[in-house]
């Protein structure tokens, strides 16, 4: 198996007698750390995600002059011979696997790629932490090369070259638009007075890689730390070493061999022929054979269209559930006269009860009972790929995803065609999706998913309960966020099924919680003042209030029967204090039209006017969201929920639902995106 891909970062050799007493090795990228404070061990991880370093430069650089040298009485040596006796009496004899939760270690992988680092992050019993595409630029070239992997199975084909060719332009496109990014936000929002330079240099270059890092491909690499038990790294390694990827048994077989300089005991049985080898041979045959018996039932069948974020399943009965699980800690009562009790109270009365379980929460980290987690939501997600690798970390949920492929289309920024780079941005997605099919008809399938870029669409699904909702939702719908994962947190706070049903627990009541005593610094204006918190618990009469919410100063308009949606209007007179409505695809239903940038005779525009109030902020980077063809870009905007900023239903009109059909006007005379709601308002159409 070939692992390492990328060569291992040098040391001098005084650095190496200063590492060796904590790392169990110098020279290979898979290490465990040791001999240091469990303090140190995690702010070494933490440190990965802000900076291009590894950690061993990270701690000769910044922690290895606070620490004094290690003694004896540190090695890790006493009593280690007895426990190991025990611990293999008890989990090789006895089979008590519980045993290996009781002793973890801290693993670093570096320069693998996002491939990899997905099957290292599958766990739900470990902490992760992952270094980041926008804090880290892309474009140091250790050893002369990209930070690019090419696998063992593309090294050893006849499109290796080709395979090394796209990857190089990607990255140079990547490196080349950074600074013209960086200029285009840096005039789009000027630096004000008040801000420090370092905040706001720090806010452009983020905007900037974050609207870039859809051109890196899967094959990126990156670096990313690993705490867990001895349980968790056993499940993990049978994981690895089952799987269809060298690079990823490759890694397996190097993560064992520190985890037996740390852990010995714990992984004993993974490589032993009648334990672990017999586990990896069920899980690899389990996976082919089923995929074998699967195919006649799906060879024949396309995706269907879908928005970004589809419900497609709740407990309807999930808020009288919720009401009688509150209950259940506060009474003597069995579960189901609980629920019979819930099932009679009045809607006043749930509401009440659910408020007064809830408390008063002053921010997002003050966390509701497990009352929550008695219902849950499973959704159906549509996202670039560089969302999905922020959001499949969530752990306390149950998450799958497909195979990386071109086949549902990328998304595409506005800011990047504001900036000139969308000739440049498309090469790049063709250029991937040709590789990816060539690699494909090779035979090389699974080896194919290196070759695509982020900015391309992954379907996966999110199955979880309510509590673990509010806090996904909470989280990735705050300002500070990925404009694509905050999207979809936002539509998913939505929770409206295709055929129009609600589901009413958690149904978002939106609140606005000020942190200025949580954050270390002030957002500039280019963020936003305060993160919306998606809190809604409860219910029919409690649907449409507003708490405590700042509200948009300028209402969006309803013009009529308007036909000129050729210019966006601009109602906001400053920009920074302007909260701006968010539109969302979740109550219009799918378009029989199939719209691809090419098309350029005819526009069929459904617009809807919402019923129902929201306080949703302005993104950053709003995108148009559309039905795709095979990769295309988004191309129109097939219809608007246009959530408002109100303090009270909008009023019904008669024609709630237009369509529109007329010819598709210039680019000077398009119909309005999601991006013309950045500064303003769109005119919508009733």
């Amino acid at each position: 198996m070939s692992f390492p891909i990328a060569a291992p970062e040098r040391f001098t050799p005084d650095e190496i007698r200063a590492l060796a007493p904590y790392f169990t090795n110098t020279d290979r990228p898979v290490f465990a750390l040791t001999n240091l404070p469990e303090t140190v061990k995690g702010a070494l991880f933490a440190r990965y995600s802000r900076s291009a370093k590894s950690v061993r430069r990270l701690f000769l650089d910044e922690f290895l002059g606070e620490l004094p040298a290690p003694s004896t009485a540190t090695t890790n040596t006493v009593g280690a011979e007895r426990a190991d006796r025990l611990y293999a009496r008890v989990l090789n004899e006895y089979g008590d696997d519980s045993v290996a939760q009781l002793g973890g270690a801290h693993i670093a992988c570096e320069g693998v790629s996002n491939v990899l680092t997905k099957v290292l992050e599958w766990g739900r019993l470990m902490a992760y932490l992952e270094q980041s595409t926008r804090y880290v630029p892309y474009t140091d070239r250790p050893n002369g090369g990209w930070k690019y992997c090419v696998p063992p199975e593309i090294a050893r084909s006849s499109l290796h070259e080709p395979f090394i060719r796209a990857m190089d332009r990607a990255f140079e496109t990547y490196a080349r638009w950074i600074p013209a990014m960086e200029a285009h936000f840096r005039a789009k929002y000027p630096k004000s007075p008040e801000d420090s330079d370092a905040v706001y240099r720090s806010v452009i270059r983020a905007k900037a890689l974050d609207t870039l890092r859809g051109l890196l491909p899967a094959a990126t690499t990156s670096n990313v730390g690993l705490f867990g038990t001895g349980q968790a790294f056993e499940a993990l390694l049978l994981r690895m070493f089952a799987h269809p990827l060298e690079e990823v048994r490759g890694c397996a077989q190097q993560i064992l061999a520190e985890l037996r300089r740390v852990i010995p005991a714990f992984v004993a049985r993974v490589d032993q022929p009648d334990r672990g080898g017999r586990w990896t041979e069920f899980l690899a045959a389990t996976r082919h054979d089923f995929e074998r018996a699967a195919a006649p039932y799906l060879a024949d069948a396309i995706p269907e269209p879908r928005d970004e974020v589809t419900l497609v399943d709740f407990d309807r009965d999930g808020e009288l559930k919720v009401v009688a699980a509150a209950l259940y800690s506060a009474s003597s009562l069995p579960d189901d006269q609980l629920l019979a009790i819930a099932r009679r109270m009045s809607a006043d009365d749930r509401a009440a009860l659910l408020r007064a379980y809830v408390g008063r929460r002053a921010n997002r980290r003050h966390k509701p009972g497990r009352a929550f987690e008695r219902t849950g939501y499973r959704f159906d997600v549509l996202a670039d790929y560089g969302a999905f690798r922020d959001l499949q970390r969530h752990r306390l949920l149950t998450i799958e995803w497909q195979r990386l492929d071109p086949r549902h289309g990328y998304t595409e920024p506005a800011a990047i065609e504001e900036a000139g780079a969308l000739a440049d941005w498309r090469r790049v997605m063709d250029e991937s999706a040709e590789l990816h099919e060539r690699l494909a008809a090779a035979g090389l399938r699974d080896a194919a998913a290196y070759a695509v870029v982020m900015a391309y669409r992954i379907r996966f699904y999110m199955d979880m309960n309510a509590r673990e909702a509010m806090h996904l939702i909470e989280l990735r719908s705050a300002p500070q966020g990925h404009p694509s994962y905050r999207r979809i947190a936002q539509r998913a706070a939505a929770r409206r099924t295709r055929d129009g049903a609600e589901a009413s627990v958690l149904r978002p009541v939106a609140g606005v919680f000020l942190e200025e005593g949580q954050r270390l610094e002030r957002l500039h204006p280019i963020e936003e003042q305060d993160a919306v918190e998606m809190i809604g618990f409860v219910l029919d009469d409690a649907r449409r209030k507003i708490v405590r919410a700042q509200l948009d100063a300028i209402a969006l308009p309803i013009e009529g029967a308007h036909l000129d949606l050729s210019r966006a209007r601009h109602a906001a007179a400053d920009a920074r204090d302007a909260q701006a409505a968010l539109p969302v695809l979740d109550d219009v239903g799918a378009d029989d039209g199939d719209f691809g940038v090419d098309d350029r005779e005819r526009l069929r525009v459904a617009v809807a006017v919402a019923v129902v109030v929201r306080v949703e902020r302005r993104d950053e980077q709003p995108q148009s969201l559309v039905h795709l063809r095979r990769r295309k870009p988004h191309a129109v905007i097939l219809g608007h929920r246009l959530h408002h900023v109100v303090d009270q239903a909008l009023q019904r009109r008669a024609a709630q639902l237009v369509l529109v059909d007329r010819p598709r006007l210039g680019a000077q005379h398009r119909v309005p995106h999601a991006r013309d709601l950045q500064d303003g308002h769109a005119k919508i159409v009733v």
